[in-house]
């Protein structure tokens, strides 16, 4: 990926008793729009358009206090029925000096993925640490939403439903806090993330992060519970979806387990979960599962995502 970066300085008159740094824009290619005549895929008949445009956004790694400019470069088609096509986003991430300017000639990461929009995400999670991309459903497709670490430039999360925060820290706090994160994704995903390793369909899956990488997913899986989930509803200890829960674990070397408990139908059929949820990630062995027979979860796997060059 080639990157142009324009450094333009402004200085400012210096105060009584401090000499301020300039101020400095950074400037770099223009947005475009393609229009095709010979094809019309907008639902008023009109000619197909095509917009490529670039967003940039400053970010900061709170565990290195390093700086990034991250450019967001958006590829975006005449949606209608169909959704958009084509829809694409590009992020890279460049190391910049704040206080100079100076912005590194190669990314420290890139990631090319499907969407349309995309914003950092402020509602939950560290602050300034997510990137939130939209993938709108067609047809009986459902909307989808991935999370990016701004610091990682992976996908933590895909959800077309509740998410939990659940921090986990010991009670002398020797340890620190360790946030996790659990994601719910029908199978009915305009993107699907979750791939099952078995010939096996998967009505929904279950992903589990730390804010930097997936450490692991679950599959809901049967003959019974192929079509996707509805009426989904995901808790901790009662409370709804979006909470964030403080769990402070007994001074011990055992792992601690906290319980998600997740209902949903699929295909008719009633299903409650409780899942462990242990700080290094999920415990297959130790989930419990009521519903129809032939329902069962086993680990599945994450599709992976392609880096730009």
């Amino acid at each position: 990926m080639l990157r142009y970066f324009q450094l333009l300085l402004v200085f400012v008159l210096p105060m009584a008793e401090a000499s301020p740094l300039p101020s400095y824009s950074i400037k770099q290619n223009s947005d475009t729009i393609t229009i095709s005549p010979n094809l019309t895929e907008d639902c008023n008949g009109l000619p197909a358009v095509t917009e490529r445009f670039s967003r940039q956004l400053l970010h900061r790694d709170k565990s290195t206090n390093a700086y990034s400019i991250i450019v967001q470069d958006f590829e975006v088609g005449t949606g209608c029925f169909e959704g958009y096509s084509p829809a694409n986003i590009s992020l890279a991430a460049f190391p910049i000096e704040v206080n100079s300017g100076k912005v590194g000639s190669a990314p420290s990461w890139t990631l090319k993925t499907h969407g349309m929009h995309g914003e950092p995400e402020y509602d939950f999670g560290p602050a300034e640490g997510l990137y939130r991309i939209d993938l709108p459903g067609c047809c009986a497709a459902r909307n989808t939403f991935d999370y990016v670490s701004l610091d990682t430039g992976k996908i933590v999360a895909s959800t077309t439903g509740p998410m939990l925060e659940v921090v986990f820290r010991d009670k002398d706090q020797s340890s620190g806090s360790r946030p996790r994160l659990v994601a719910f994704e029908d199978a009915n995903a305009s993107f699907p993330l979750a791939k099952a390793e078995s010939t096996e369909e998967i009505a929904a899956a279950l992903i589990f992060s730390d804010y930097r990488e997936i450490k692991e997913a679950v599959g809901i899986m049967g003959a019974r519970c192929t079509g996707g989930a509805t009426n989904v509803l995901m808790n901790f200890a009662g409370l709804d979806q979006l909470e964030t829960v403080i769990v402070e674990s007994p001074v011990s070397k055992k792992p601690f387990n906290a319980i998600v408990n997740l209902t949903l139908d699929c295909d008719e059929n009633h299903v409650e979960m409780t899942l462990p949820v242990l700080p290094s990630g999920l415990d297959i062995a130790n989930a419990k599962l009521k519903g129809a027979a032939g329902i069962h979860l086993e680990h599945v796997r994450i599709k992976s995502v392609p880096q730009n060059d």
